[in-house]
């Protein structure tokens, strides 16, 4: 599950065998990409265990955060049964503040994925903006996103 209004330039080869892993050995239901960036007050923050690598809490935006953090990289791998449980067929919700808080309410085991890798939130014109002109400058503007 990707969200729509995030780029996060990860590994997804990586993620899904780390998703493999901590099903087989923690019996992770799904797992949840976090992205390090520098200041979290723009972002939902997520705590998470560093030894069992487990989602701990997810908490949407909050004035006052700031600094260095781990945030919702908007790329999840969830098990269907999951899915069917806490997802109602025809339903609308929000998988941050509806889904997730589910999930972490019925104790349901849920790994994070940690990735420093390029993130970027291109949920408004300015912050699309910003992507494009990032990615342009990678490609040293021989591609645009959509190549």
């Amino acid at each position: 599950v990707l969200n729509g209004d995030t780029y996060f330039g990860v590994d997804y080869v990586d993620f899904l065998a780390r998703f493999s892993e901590l099903s087989s050995t923690q019996n992770a239901k799904g797992i949840i990409a976090l992205s390090k960036v520098k200041d979290e007050s723009q972002f939902g923050t997520v705590k998470f265990d560093p030894q069992t690598m487990q989602l701990v809490g997810f908490h949407e935006k909050t004035e006052g955060g700031k600094g260095t953090g781990w945030v919702n990289a908007g790329a999840y791998i969830l098990e269907k049964s999951l899915v069917v449980c806490f997802a109602p067929a025809n339903k609308k919700m929000s998988i941050e503040t509806e889904f997730f808080p589910s999930v972490e309410n019925a104790n349901e085991v849920l790994g994070v994925y940690l990735s420093e890798n390029d993130f970027f939130d291109i949920g408004t014109p300015e912050s699309l903006e910003a992507f494009i002109n990032f990615y342009l400058d990678q490609t040293d503007g021989t591609q645009t996103p959509d190549h």
